[in-house]
């Protein structure tokens, strides 16, 4: 899928490091979440995005596009897991990654 690896602008994670615990990204406007999590989970893991496995073995990303498009506010949560790590949505606009 276009658009799920390379690297993007994002919010810096709010913890120090993932072995002390979830970092929270923040989805930037104008790109898609499919994209964050493939540069987040980079950024966590600290690898290049390309040296992670395609996010489709794990999750449709038109699918998760579509679905994280179609609802608003935090009451929705979403969970799966990516090249080894937890990778949660709260809401729309925001990802938190843990150790699987």
């Amino acid at each position: 899928m276009d658009g799920t690896h390379g690297s993007a602008a994002r919010a810096p994670p709010t913890d120090e490091s993932l072995s002390g615990g979830p970092r929270s990204y923040d989805i930037p406007d104008g790109e898609s979440p499919s994209r964050t999590v493939v540069t987040s989970v980079a950024d966590a893991l600290d690898v290049d995005p390309l040296s992670l496995p395609p996010l489709y073995d794990a999750i449709d990303p038109d699918a998760l596009d579509a679905f994280l498009d179609s609802i608003e506010g935090a009451d929705h949560r979403l969970t799966f897991s990516y090249a080894g790590v937890s990778v949660e949505f709260d809401g729309a606009s925001r990802l938190w990654i843990s150790r699987a």
